[in-house]
């Protein structure tokens, strides 16, 4: 992945704000006294790991450079080979014999040019995407960031024998969840104590103890630590009832007589639904949460960036237009003409903007998709709506049932216009170089887009 900072930021605003560089540090060594010396990183949620469920918000968050788990070492094999196939920037190494000890284990094999560095208890399978970002931005601001929530019973401050001493004030005190997020360089300062990570318990504290300063931000009431054996049925109902709110979210509509119903999803970082020239798509608007979202329908990583749809060369005007660019949009857009175009400023985010700089854009011809973006007003990411794996959907109900089968994290909409017939993907051509050259032949056979271009680049 490239070292390079992105932008949460989308072309014609002017304002563009460089993406923290994060690495996550994740602690899965301890002994699991409360769950009858089980592991709990390990215990089964919904037929996987808990660890793979904690791991998987940071890997579709922007930003997110490397994660390093630390691990007993008896469970370092088996653990990279789950790891191993969920994502490439995650490394395992040996942890220690605290918690403090595990965390100062992954941080130190975390690359050192980071900006932020994130904890995360591995035994919080169901942190939402929101609180992860929260937490980046309050330590990309200079603080130390404890995800928490607001405390709801009354609480005791009793002495040795037992005897009530103190009442808190319950407004003042907030339970701490995880992640905990840092500058980098104030987190692996605070780890350098071996004196301190011997009494702290949690990052905050340790980087409390050290002078330094630690915010509050807020966490949810369903970001739970499985502790004991109750929790693990607890999380079991929660991850069910996360998503029934998914399902009961989701309307098929005609999007001639409901699009307004459409935008309001895409307002909300939602997920959209909708059929294109080639074959259903999933897509969102430009903002870190909504890519984030359509990332985590596909399991992929920002390595793999999302094609973006937009009603027009006029509306990308961050993008570097090419001469070559223009004569190709000119003549075959709308259609199923995929153009890759430098991002010399970092105007798109992560996700969208590939590690070498390009984004790839296209007009639709498709009349829903058209329309959509056209009401919408500014770009929208589009991938083919499939489950990894299977091939893209051709009906609108078969791309709904791949959205809902990985447990989305936003709201999902379908923009049913039934059965799409046949076709080839979309012919791509990048035109970041000089010499603009075919990536992909598709749907526009190369020989007519020489008519255009006579010196194109072949496959």
């Amino acid at each position: 992945m490239s070292g390079a900072p992105g932008a949460d930021a989308v072309p014609g605003v002017g304002i563009v704000v460089p993406t923290p560089r994060v690495g996550v540090a994740v602690p899965a060594a301890g002994a699991g006294r409360r769950m009858g010396g089980e592991r709990k990183p390990f215990l089964l949620l919904d037929g996987e790991p808990l660890l793979l469920h904690a791991l998987r918000p940071f890997l579709r968050t922007p930003g997110v450079e490397a994660v390093v788990v630390a691990v007993a070492e008896a469970e370092g094999d088996e653990t990279r080979a789950w790891t191993a196939a969920l994502d490439g920037r995650v490394r395992v190494v040996t942890g220690g014999a605290t918690r403090s000890d595990s965390v100062a284990a992954a941080v130190a094999a975390l690359p050192e040019a980071l900006d932020v560095i994130l904890v995360h208890d591995a035994a919080r399978p169901l942190v939402g995407d929101d609180v992860v970002r929260r937490c980046i931005e309050a330590a990309a601001a200079g603080s130390g960031a404890v995800a928490g929530w607001p405390a709801t019973d009354t609480l005791k401050e009793v002495d040795a024998g037992g005897l009530v001493v103190r009442t808190p004030d319950r407004e003042r005190i907030w339970h701490a969840q995880t992640p905990q997020g840092f500058p980098a360089a104030v987190l692996r300062r605070a780890l350098a104590d071996p004196g301190g990570r011997a009494r702290a318990t949690d990052d905050a504290a340790l980087v409390e103890a050290a002078g330094l300063p630690v915010r509050m931000v807020r966490g949810a009431p369903d970001n739970l630590k499985v502790t004991r054996p109750a929790d693990l049925a607890l999380a079991e109902v929660l991850l069910a009832r996360r998503r029934a709110e998914a399902v009961t979210d989701v309307r098929a509509f005609d999007p001639s007589t409901d699009l307004e119903s459409a935008l309001e999803v895409a307002r909300r970082d939602g997920i959209l639904v909708y059929p294109t020239e080639t074959v259903y798509g999933f897509g969102g608007r430009l903002t870190p949460a909504a890519v984030s979202a359509v990332l985590g329908l596909k399991a992929r990583d920002q390595t793999r960036p999302l094609l973006v749809l937009v009603p027009g060369a006029e509306a990308v005007p961050g993008l570097r237009w090419t001469a070559e660019a223009r004569a190709l949009a000119d003549a075959f857009w709308p259609g199923a003409l995929t153009l890759v175009l430098a991002d010399p400023d970092g105007a798109f985010p992560p996700g969208v903007r590939s590690p070498e700089g390009g984004v790839a854009v296209r007009r639709s011809p498709h009349p829903v998709a058209s329309a959509l973006v056209a009401a919408l007003g500014e770009p929208l990411t589009s991938t083919s709506a499939n489950a990894p794996g299977r091939p893209p959907a051709r009906e609108g109900r078969e791309a709904l049932a791949a959205a809902l089968a990985t447990g989305p994290v936003a709201p999902v909409h379908l923009l049913d216009a039934g059965a799409l017939p046949p076709s080839p993907p979309s012919t791509i051509v990048d035109c970041t170089a000089a010499r603009p050259r075919v990536l992909r032949a598709g749907s526009i056979p190369v020989s007519r887009l020489r008519c255009v271009l006579p010196d194109l680049q072949d496959v």
